[in-house]
């Protein structure tokens, strides 16, 4: 849940609010911390969900 909350948060400041991009960059950086003590499953939706975020900045 989190880490749709952050990515959600980065996607709306990306778009909308500059300013809030850098405590959302802070949060997408907690989601990659964790990857490591999630399952298979979650990790790979996880990734998944970051690599999408990664393709929406270029």
């Amino acid at each position: 849940m989190y880490s749709y909350t952050a990515a959600e948060y980065w996607q709306w400041a990306y778009k909308v609010s500059p300013a809030d991009l850098p405590a959302a960059e802070a949060m997408l950086a907690e989601v990659r911390e964790y990857l490591p003590s999630l399952d298979d499953h979650e990790r790979r939706n996880t990734e998944g969900l970051l690599a999408f975020l990664e393709r929406q900045r270029r």
